[in-house]
């Protein structure tokens, strides 16, 4: 937050105008009367300067009157000053368009989102075309959303009031997010049907769009109640469709994709993982073509932690420890993964994968999938620390 002292500025009582201060630069901003605009005194003269200061949130004291940006500030409605104050970003510009326009005011009052949101491509577009700009936010809502680049559905705009402003570390990240999404298959049709809606779910969905290409990817979307545990959901569950699809290739199945896609619960999907884990475990051999035995291990096993080096073992850890392991052949045979399984602290099987930085743990199950406890993970670490 942006907090401005009072030997920092002046204001002209017979101007007012607001005299800042500002990083190098001594700044005028005009009264409300004259359009709030900006300049900068240089060589030896004023001209426009573009930037941004959120005014109405840069008192150290709010109950300062005597302030000059208070008295500055004073001169301006007080709902636009309340409505401004909600946005920590692009908060000069929008107050630049509401003292220039009706319109923008109007729409500051009953959709503020929708014009915070529309400000750049907006603001780009007068100065390109030079149209008036209460002709241009005479058009309806969903038309202007269009003009900023995205859809012109009525509940996207909706859907963008019901966000609120976005806080002041991730307004940006949020508007481009927002952005993303309303291109994105699926995306915003999925998020319009959440309850608890936040500017951190959309900044998520936005880096994971791929989620939305999975119908239980976008019910975990709905169903989470929050942004850890819909991260947490999402990443097992992105596992969990990763092995199910590995075990449908190998077992041979035309259509697993379609079977996978048809899963429209977390437990739904489980229960065809686990199936399919139960005819990969029952394998005595793999499919032709591929070696009994695997490349050397490439960290040396120990008393508590041995390396498995045959398709055999392989197979033979998937049905002793009830998960997926054996799916895991071609990684291993391609260099890509190597397992190992853990005999102590408590039995479980250890995935080691390859990256361009070397060699890193991967997963580390107990039975069933299981997660295993901090002294086995502590264990883990401890061996593979030997050795990286």
């Amino acid at each position: 937050m942006i907090i401005i002292d009072k030997e920092s500025c002046d204001f002209d009582e017979v101007t007012g105008c607001l005299y800042i201060n500002w990083i190098q630069e001594k700044l005028c901003i005009h009264s409300w009367a004259r359009g709030c605009d900006v300049e900068a005194f240089r060589n030896n003269s004023w001209s426009p300067y573009p930037c941004d200061i959120p005014l109405v949130n840069a008192l150290p004291d709010k109950d300062d009157l005597d302030h000059p940006i208070a008295r500055f500030l004073s001169l301006i409605p007080g709902a636009i000053r309340e409505h401004l104050a909600l946005y920590a970003v692009d908060q000069l510009p929008m107050l630049q368009l509401c003292a220039r326009s009706k319109r923008a005011v109007q729409l500051l009052y009953s959709s503020p989102n929708l014009l915070w949101f529309i400000l750049p491509e907006l603001m780009e577009y007068l100065t390109q075309t030079g149209v008036d700009v209460d002709t241009v936010l005479g058009n309806k809502r969903r038309v202007l959303l269009r003009m900023a680049g995205g859809r012109d559905e009525p509940w996207i705009v909706r859907l963008l009031e019901r966000l609120g402003p976005a806080p002041d570390r991730n307004a940006l990240a949020g508007r481009q997010s927002f952005h993303i999404l309303m291109n994105t298959p699926n995306a915003l049709e999925t998020l319009r049907h959440k309850k608890a809606l936040t500017w951190n779910m959309i900044v998520y969905a936005a880096k994971n769009t791929h989620l939305f290409a999975e119908p239980i990817m976008r019910r975990i979307f709905l169903d989470s109640m929050d942004e850890g545990m819909m991260k947490n959901e999402h990443s097992a569950c992105r596992r969990l469709l990763d092995d199910t699809r590995r075990m449908g290739l190998i077992l041979g199945i035309d259509d697993s994709l379609k079977l996978i896609r048809a899963c429209r619960s977390y437990t739904a999907l489980e229960t065809l993982h686990d199936a399919w884990t139960r005819r990969v475990n029952a394998l005595r051999l793999q499919r032709k073509g591929m070696a009994l035995t695997f490349p050397p291990p490439p960290l040396p096993g120990g008393q508590d932690i041995v390396p498995i080096t045959t398709m055999e073992e392989l197979l033979e850890e998937g049905r002793l420890m009830h998960h997926c392991v054996g799916s895991y052949a071609g990684a291993v045979r391609d260099g890509i993964s190597y397992i190992y399984k853990v005999l102590h602290p408590e039995r479980a099987t250890l995935e080691i994968k390859k990256t361009f930085q070397g060699w890193r743990l991967a997963e580390l199950r107990c039975r069933h999938n299981g997660h295993p406890g901090e002294h086995t993970v502590q264990t883990v670490n401890n061996w593979f620390g030997q050795y990286i």
